[in-house]
């Protein structure tokens, strides 16, 4: 009868330090929360999870691969040369949270809408 009692603490303490490591691994790679504002609209927001494409961003998947192409940095995305007009309607863009273990922290005031878009591409669509 011990030896029953022995090998089911056992198999609790097992399973006990396994459910961490399964929980990390359903965990997502990022976690960012992304706003767009712009004067005399309403702001908008999006959650994008990536690892496991989510949140409630329109397009994850596009957004994710955005940024995996930057290494989870928006400051690096670049135009690529997309012709916009020259009106006056800042768009400020916040993206904040997680990208695989480390922290994002990023503002920034594009002129227009199409300027916006043209560097931020599906990240930015909101």
């Amino acid at each position: 009868m011990k030896i029953l009692t022995v090998l089911a603490m056992a198999g609790a303490v097992a399973l006990g330090s396994a459910a961490p490591a399964l929980a990390d691994h359903h965990r997502p790679g990022a976690s960012l929360k992304i706003t767009v504002a712009v004067e005399g609209l309403p702001v908008k927001h999006a959650r994008l999870t990536c690892g496991r494409a989510g949140g409630s961003h329109p397009t994850p998947k596009a957004a994710c691969k955005v940024l995996r192409s930057v290494r989870g940095n928006p400051a690096r995305l670049t135009d690529p040369g997309t012709i916009c007009t020259k009106e006056y309607r800042p768009h400020t863009v916040t993206v904040r949270g997680r990208w695989y273990g480390k922290r994002v922290d990023f503002t920034r005031t594009f002129g227009n809408g199409c300027l916006m878009t043209a560097e931020g591409r599906a990240l930015y669509k909101l």
